[in-house]
Order: C-alpha cells, then structure tokens, then sequence
C-alpha cells in the first residue's frame, strides 16, 4: 500500500517535470531557428503629378450646329412581347397566381 501511494505523486511529478522541459525544448528550437521571410512586395513608386492638357477653346466667333433633340432621331424597337398594356397585364396575374405549383415537390399524403 506504502509503494502505491508513493507512485502516484511520482508518476505526477514526472509528468510535471516532463511537459517543461518540453516547452523550454521548443522555446530554445524557435529561438534558433532562422525567421522565415516572407515573399517581398515589389517597392511601391511615387506617381509624379502631370498637369492635364490646357482647354481647348473655339474662337467666338464660331458658329456650332443645332442641338438635336435626342427625342426626334430615336425609335423605339419592336417588342416581342407586344404592346405595353399586355405587358402590364401580365405582370399583374403573375403576381396574383404566383409561382407554377407543378414545379414544387408533391406534398405527402395524410
């Protein structure tokens, strides 16, 4: 019973003792080991300032053409879906029905 009770607190301090020399063993192993460096970024370079170009100018004398209206020149493309109206009616009654319930699983029976 004595050798019993006496191992225990050995095997502990054994255990205790252990795990430190272990975490000094790593310590001494980092401390040694070189540092890893790391992929060097390419030197970032200073922009020089550019001035931009000067303004060019029309003398005043200078006469422009008329402004066109974007209004006049631009046609509307034919719609595939037709007119307007049934465009909107569409909308409408698929935001009444809702989605296709065909494309939803089957519920199971009861």
């Amino acid at each position: 019973m004595m050798r019993s009770q006496l191992l225990l607190p050995a095997l502990l301090l054994g255990v205790l003792l252990l795990t430190i020399y272990l975490q000094v063993l790593l310590k001494r192993r980092q401390s040694e080991a070189p540092q890893e460096v790391g992929p060097t970024k390419p030197p970032v370079l200073r922009r020089e300032y550019t001035r931009p170009p000067p303004r060019v100018t029309a003398p005043r004398g200078t006469l422009l053409p008329a402004l066109v209206r974007r209004g006049d020149t631009h046609q509307r493309a034919p719609s595939r879906l037709g007119s307007l109206r049934g465009v909107r009616r569409g909308i409408v009654l698929m935001t009444i029905l809702g989605p296709c319930r065909s494309l939803e699983r089957p519920e199971p029976p009861r």
